[in-house]
């Protein structure tokens, strides 16, 4: 945990407090764990009805190069 606070830029009580199941962490405190973890979040539209994916946006992060890759 104080490895995943530290390169989330969090301090570990900050990071507990985040991940607790009564928080309400903020979308960059979520971002910036998963990219210490390694994951990354895509977000795709589909065209209605065909089901046929036509676009895709992954957010910045230091796992950004990889997700290209597999889409490649």
């Amino acid at each position: 945990m104080i490895k995943i606070a530290r390169e989330s830029g969090l301090d570990k009580a900050n990071l507990y407090k985040a991940l607790k199941s009564s928080a309400k962490p903020r979308f960059e405190t979520i971002l910036g764990v998963l990219n210490t973890l390694g994951v990354t979040i895509t977000f795709s539209t589909t065209e209605k009805g065909d089901g046929k994916k036509t676009r895709h946006k992954t957010l910045p992060g230091r796992a950004k190069t990889a997700s290209k890759q597999k889409m490649a």
